[in-house]
């Protein structure tokens, strides 16, 4: 069996503590998915890819490190890892690559509105883990989003199945775009 990469978010207080510790300098995402394609099947706005597009999405902080986020669906949870030197995304900055067609950044002028990097040189001032208040198999971990509220900046929320818009996989948005219906089915906790 194939071990996903990366830890719950309850058991990664080492990664999340990076987040406070250090400023964000950029954030990319890494689709799994050909942008038109995507924008085709989904129907959504060009500049909305950034946000609702299928692949994780990589915080590069000021220390060097770069923290990957990105969905588990057989634990119904998000995960957070740290990138290491030879991963596919420091390969393809080392080569200037990082924005081709599969690794887009924040400040995209065409794929995003741009709004994610207002973050930009800014830390997490406070992290909450949302979870589900009750499991649905016993298998699944549920911790389905993580709310990282951003010295100066915007309130950054990323989760699985949380949003209307959220086709089901993981994306990143504001808080206030949680679905209403499952209010009463959620516990914040500060990390």
């Amino acid at each position: 069996m194939i071990r996903p990469k990366g830890k719950i978010p309850s058991k990664a207080s080492d990664i999340v503590e990076l987040f406070k510790k250090h400023s964000i300098t950029s954030i990319v995402r890494r689709l799994n998915w050909n942008p038109e394609e995507f924008l085709k099947t989904f129907s959504i706005k060009r500049s909305e890819l950034f946000e609702l597009g299928y692949g994780p999405i990589f915080f590069e902080l000021e220390s060097g490190d770069v923290i990957g986020v990105a969905n588990v669906p057989k634990w119904n949870s998000i995960v957070l890892w740290l990138e290491d030197n030879s991963s596919d995304y420091f390969v393809k900055k080392e080569r200037g690559d990082i924005n081709d067609i599969l690794f887009m950044d924040s400040s995209d002028k065409e794929f995003s509105s741009g709004k994610w990097s207002e973050n930009i040189g800014h830390k997490a001032t406070k992290i909450s883990l949302i979870k589900l208040k009750k499991h649905k198999h016993s298998q699944m971990l549920d911790e389905v989003g993580l709310i990282l509220e951003i010295e100066e900046g915007i309130k950054m929320l990323l989760s699985q199945k949380l949003c209307s818009n959220s086709f089901g996989h993981f994306i990143l948005t504001e808080e206030d775009k949680i679905s209403s219906n499952l209010a009463n089915e959620l516990e914040f906790i500060e990390l």
